[in-house]
């Protein structure tokens, strides 16, 4: 009943809203391999392709080379991670994120100016920055930015990461091509393309392989991995959801260990457990990805705080975990009928208040005061630390919904009523 609350907030919305873009769910433009359902994915092999550079990043590219071949013929400069995952997989990505092996990024940047200088070329290379070290933010090192032919392009250092058991922030050291390929979360991000050699490295020896097979592995064994950084059972699933693909079978069974649930809790801000979950409902496949926390059992104790649902009702309702899936579920494939329309930001929002729809109805008191206030709210706010404007949102969808639920069961009862023995059976509400 819940779902025709919302498809009645759509028609206020198109009401509203005509001035704001369309959304209109359309063909995907992955390529064909790469499609899948909401819910399911295929597993048929990619046919991964050779890197193909545009124009700029052909100028870029081979402007390096030159200045690495002036200034410092002894550095390798590689470009790193999802820049390679996704020309392998014949997307476009404008990420370009350069390693170095024998020198800060900062360094670099500075040869990049002088070479230029000596040109008379000041004028192609502007807005250098240095973004200092910040672990809450996931920056574990200091990374030079660089505008170079008006691409905006991050220079840092080769690395190796060692982490203690009470923290997700590593202690950092320059490290070898290798280590720092192990060292990240997942094979497919661990890939590199050697800028000075013009071939892909994949020091892992497993990247090419799972990217292919769509696997979402990592390049130690996952218990170590996740126990390093337990954000990365997040990044998991939302990688796993955003490229239809599967999770290796020894992460998913870590991924669902008390031990990687603790740390995930203990050593994972909620800021930062908000900005992978805002990424995964903003995605292509909000559903899979909510499929995905629910079959490893992150909803209820990550998403639904304990300390918040113990404070509402008398133990965990049975049920809420998935219920919020099938919410998500069934609200997704409402809004992509073709006869509504819904903008990208106004999706958001709705996958949002489905998800914390198991919720509603539910009061906490709420703070110095202890003012009451609607469960829902309180968690996307405080404990997912969203935006106050998407907690406002995505309660004015829950409360349209409950309102056009006592409306419409009170029409039925009316209806029951009338047709007195005629009535046959009678809806659930």
């Amino acid at each position: 009943m819940r779902l025709a609350g919302v498809s009645s907030i759509f028609q206020c919305v198109r009401s509203a809203n005509r001035s704001l873009p369309r959304f209109i769910p359309s063909p995907s433009p992955f390529p064909a391999r790469l499609r899948a359902s909401a819910s399911a994915t295929s597993m048929n092999p990619i046919e991964l392709h050779p890197i193909s550079l545009n124009e700029l990043e052909q100028k870029i590219l081979s402007f390096l080379r030159t200045v690495t071949a002036a200034k410092c013929p002894t550095t390798t400069v590689r470009v790193a991670g999802g820049w390679v995952r996704d020309k392998l997989l014949g997307l476009d990505s404008d990420d370009l994120d350069i390693a170095l092996d024998n020198m800060m990024g900062m360094q670099f940047t500075e040869l990049i100016h002088q070479h230029l200088k000596e040109e008379g070329r000041e004028g192609d290379a502007s807005n250098t920055g240095l973004i200092k070290a910040n672990p809450e933010q996931s920056k574990h090192l200091e990374t030079a930015t660089l505008r170079l032919f008006g691409q905006m392009i991050d220079f840092v250092n080769l690395r190796s990461e060692e982490y203690s058991e009470s923290s997700r922030i590593p202690t950092i050291r320059i490290g070898t091509p290798s280590e720092d390929a192990y060292r990240r979360d997942f094979t497919m991000n661990a890939l590199f393309y050697n800028v000075t050699e013009e071939k892909v490295e994949d020091l892992t020896k497993r990247g090419v392989d799972d990217l292919r097979n769509r696997l979402v592995r990592t390049p130690l064994p996952p218990h170590t991995t996740l126990l390093d950084d337990p954000l990365r059972v997040m990044r998991a699933v939302r990688f796993a959801s955003r490229y239809a693909f599967s999770l290796d079978a020894d992460l998913s069974k870590s991924m669902k260990e008390a031990e990687i649930k603790s740390a995930l809790a203990e050593k994972v801000s909620k800021e930062r457990i908000g900005v992978e979950l805002d990424k995964m409902i903003s995605g292509r496949y909000p559903a899979h990805s909510v499929w995905l926390l629910h079959d490893h059992d992150l909803i209820e104790g990550v998403l639904f705080p304990k300390e918040l649902l113990s404070s509402a009702v008398e133990g965990t309702p049975d049920g809420l975990s998935f219920s919020a899936f099938d919410t998500v579920r069934k609200s997704l494939a409402l809004a992509m009928r073709d006869d509504i329309e819904v903008t990208k930001g106004h999706l958001r929002i709705l996958m949002l208040a489905s998800l914390f729809s198991p919720l509603s109805g539910c009061n906490v008191p709420f703070g110095k005061k202890g003012k009451e206030e609607p469960l829902p709210k309180v968690a996307i706010r405080e404990a997912m630390k969203l935006p106050n404007r998407d907690a406002e949102g995505s309660m004015k969808i829950l409360q349209a919904a409950d309102r056009f639920t006592q409306v419409l069961k009170g029409e039925v009862e009316k209806t029951r009523k009338n047709l007195g023995e005629y009535w046959l059976s009678t809806p659930s509400f």
